[in-house]
């Protein structure tokens, strides 16, 4: 959730700032959504970050 530490490569990267549950009727799935401020050394699309829960999510763009 909202404050979670996120981690790229071993190290502090960025913070979770808001998320979502997104549920797809269609494919009876549930999944998150988040937005986070990301250091810029980890900010490229396609990084993996992992979340202090363990949950691992990969960066899919940018806001602006």
């Amino acid at each position: 959730g909202a404050g979670m530490m996120l981690m790229f490569e071993g190290r502090e990267t960025g913070r979770i700032t808001s998320a979502a549950i997104m549920r797809a009727a269609s494919m009876g799935v549930a999944r998150v959504i988040a937005l986070a401020y990301v250091h810029r050394d980890a900010a490229e699309i396609g990084n993996r970050v992992i979340s202090a829960s363990g949950a691992g999510a990969e960066i899919v763009g940018f806001a602006g």
